[in-house]
């Protein structure tokens, strides 16, 4: 079931579904935040719609907003940049989302735990350049922005500009 969401998702029919922005409860006075903003991908609710939050939402208060009842453990957890609705045993809760769904969404993967295919789906990179950009980061271990890359053979300021558009550092503590 969920390999053919994903390949109706790839083919682009459901390109139009909306963005919505929910607001939770706890919401700070100055939304929308000077920070990009956190994305949930809600494919568990009947809607199937991507909703943003400001940064620093907790999972908890995303999900009770949705109406959902999120289960003890994930209350107090912060968002990722961008993360799934699943449904529990014992209620809602929120899991990272996967690089190729983020591919899918339009969100940009997470650098840190990217693979060398992921890489390879950027426009302009090509086999070599991706080994190389991978090969630099399992050294690095965690890299603190994208434009460390500028150290990596094949990459200068023109490729570095289309790695941006594509790659971002999840947030750390989030």
């Amino acid at each position: 079931m969920l390999i053919v969401f994903l390949m109706v998702l790839a083919a682009g029919r459901y390109r139009a579904w909306s963005v919505r922005t929910i607001l939770p409860g706890d919401t700070p006075a100055n939304w929308p935040p000077p920070e990009d903003v956190r994305i949930v991908d809600a494919t568990a609710t009947p809607a199937e719609k991507l909703v943003v939050f400001p940064q620093g939402t907790t999972a908890g208060a995303a999900l009770e907003s949705m109406g959902l009842i999120p289960i003890a453990p994930v209350k107090k957890k912060y968002l990722t940049r961008a993360a799934v609705v699943v449904r529990g045993n014992a209620g809602w809760t929120v899991r990272p989302m996967k690089q190729n769904e983020r591919w899918i969404w339009g969100i940009p993967m997470d650098l840190n735990s990217v693979s060398i295919d992921d890489l390879i789906r950027i426009p302009g990179i090509g086999p070599r350049t991706a080994d190389g950009i991978f090969n630099f980061i399992v050294k690095r271990v965690w890299l603190p922005s994208v434009d460390k890359l500028l150290a990596v053979r094949g990459v200068g300021p023109h490729r570095l500009k289309v790695l941006d558009e594509y790659l971002e550092i999840e947030g750390e503590g989030m």
